[in-house]
């Protein structure tokens, strides 16, 4: 799959008679162009409003079934437009309700929050920053993911995790029980990004389809 192209844009006005250099930029990435990412983008070249285009149209209302050799047998995994938030670390930079759940999500939409209102809180944001740029290699982690059981004392408690490699670095998606009464649906808790691969048994995924998202949701009640 080729790697799509970030576009260095030469800049050059008509200043006083003659063209003037006007240095080099990279063009934004498009919704489409996060779909076969293969480096991690810079801030200059991802914003916070196409991360969450790009969640709504091509990960969000999404139930993805995964058969898998695990006495589990059966994860299906739903995204909901409120998750998106959490699992950018928002709410570690900007406090308060409105910037959460699907409120939050929509402020992203609308280009309230970008990552420039982030960086009001430095710290907090610099911690933060490569996480929200490596996000939109979720899309394809869902579609080939490596699956390891959960860490008991991990504070999100999650109960299996998808992993892989992208651009140099272990991206996480850690996952747990919607609700006892559904026990195989699972809905995303926390992503992370780290530099070394866990040391687990892998599970082996015999097989995954997407179906409808509301499919066996109300039978499982």
């Amino acid at each position: 799959m080729p790697e799509p192209s970030y576009t260095t844009v030469i800049g050059l006005e008509f200043i006083q008679g003659r063209f003037v250099h006007l240095g080099e930029k990279k063009v934004a990435l498009s919704v489409q162009d996060l779909l076969s990412l293969q480096k991690v983008p810079s801030a200059e070249e991802l914003s916070l409003q196409t991360i969450a285009f790009f969640y709504e149209e091509h990960i969000s209302r999404r139930q993805i079934v995964y058969n898998i050799s695990h006495k589990r047998r059966e994860i299906r995994l739903r995204f909901k437009e409120g998750d998106l938030c959490h699992l950018l670390g928002i709410h570690h930079t900007l406090k308060g309700w409105e910037n959460t759940g699907e409120k939050g999500f929509n402020k992203l939409k609308k280009g309230v929050v970008t990552l420039e209102t982030l960086k009001a809180n430095a710290g907090l944001y610099k911690k933060n920053l490569f996480r929200i740029l490596y996000f939109p290699f979720v899309y394809q982690l869902i579609s080939n993911p490596k699956i390891i059981t959960g860490d008991r004392e991990d504070i999100v408690q999650p109960e299996f995790v998808f992993f892989d490699e992208f651009s140099s670095r272990i991206i996480k998606l850690k996952i747990r029980q919607e609700n006892k009464k559904r026990p195989n649906f699972f809905v995303p808790v926390s992503f992370e990004v780290e530099t070394q691969k866990p040391f687990k048994k892998i599970i082996e995924v015999r097989s995954f389809s997407e179906v409808d998202y509301f499919e066996g949701y109300e039978s499982e009640v």
